[in-house]
């Protein structure tokens, strides 16, 4: 009796003890995850969000890979463009667009041509005139293949 008393002891103390160390283990991941996406108030179950947010990622993957933005920065510090300022400029696997502003349409021509230097299938999309009489564009571009 004795002994199985003391073996049902040592059992419960060993549910408890694997309780305590389930519950710290779910508050370290908790913690973990709320440090990753401070913006989530609202969490149910952290390993189901926490794939969720790894399988977004991942379907992403393809637009971002290949991208270079610093390569491609370091090339648009080389274009000589006096007077033309870039406001927007976005780079996905396929395509280049600078959206910006310049003086004249003859500037924007300008650095389009600095462009084609460095870029391949450079066009000027868009350009209309701003209340300021200043020139809007965007301009469109693809890498240059190697």
């Amino acid at each position: 009796m004795v002994l199985a008393l003391v073996l049902s002891v040592n059992l419960v103390f060993q549910i408890v003890s694997v309780r305590n160390e389930t519950a710290s283990v779910k508050n370290d991941m908790r913690k973990q995850y709320q440090e990753m996406f401070p913006g989530e108030k609202n969490i149910m179950n952290e390993l189901y969000q926490f794939k969720s947010h790894m399988k977004e990622l991942k379907d992403k993957e393809d637009v971002f890979v290949g991208v270079k933005p610093l390569d491609l920065l370091l090339k648009l510090s080389g274009v000589e463009r006096q007077g033309v300022i870039f406001n927007e400029i976005t780079a996905d696997k396929n395509n280049i667009i600078l959206k910006g502003e310049a003086p004249s349409l003859s500037d924007v021509q300008k650095v389009k041509g600095g462009l084609e230097s460095l870029l391949g299938d450079v066009t000027i999309s868009e350009s209309k005139s701003s209340v300021q009489g200043r020139m809007l564009f965007t301009i469109t571009a693809r890498e240059k293949k190697s």
